[in-house]
C-alpha cells in the first residue's frame, strides 16, 4: 500500500474517531493504542528516538495476525504529523474516559 493510500487512511481514521465510531485500546505497550476490525489492526504509537526530544509517531497496519502490512511514520517535520498527533490524542482520550466510565459504573 503506497504512503498515499496510508495518507486516506489515517484522513478516514480521524474522522471516525473524531465522532466516537472508533473503539480504540491500549496496547498494553507505553503510549500505543489500538483498534481491532475482524481482520485487520490499527495500531498509533509514540516513537521515542532519545529521551527529551519530540516523538515520531506511527501508524501501523496488520493483518489479523498481527504481522504489519504497511506502516506511516512521521517526525516532527513531517506534514501528516499533526493529523498523526491528533488520532494518538483522541484514541489516548478514549481509551481515559472508557475507564472513568467503567470505574463510575463499578461505584454506582
Amino acid at each position: 500500500m503506497p504512503e498515499s493510500r496510508m495518507n486516506e487512511l489515517a484522513q478516514s481514521l480521524i474522522g471516525q474517531s473524531k465522532e466516537g465510531k472508533i473503539d480504540w485500546e491500549s496496547t498494553g505497550a507505553r503510549a500505543s493504542y489500538r483498534v481491532i476490525f475482524s481482520d485487520v489492526i490499527l495500531t498509533i504509537s509514540r516513537v521515542y528516538q532519545d529521551i527529551g526530544e519530540t516523538s515520531d509517531l506511527r501508524l501501523e497496519l496488520m493483518n489479523e495476525t498481527g504481522r504489519v502490512i504497511n506502516l506511516l511514520e512521521t517526525a516532527p517535520e513531517d506534514s501528516m504529523h499533526s493529523l498523526l498527533a491528533q488520532i494518538f490524542d483522541l484514541a489516548g482520550r478514549h481509551v481515559r474516559d472508557a475507564g472513568i466510565d467503567k470505574a463510575l459504573e463499578y461505584l454506582k
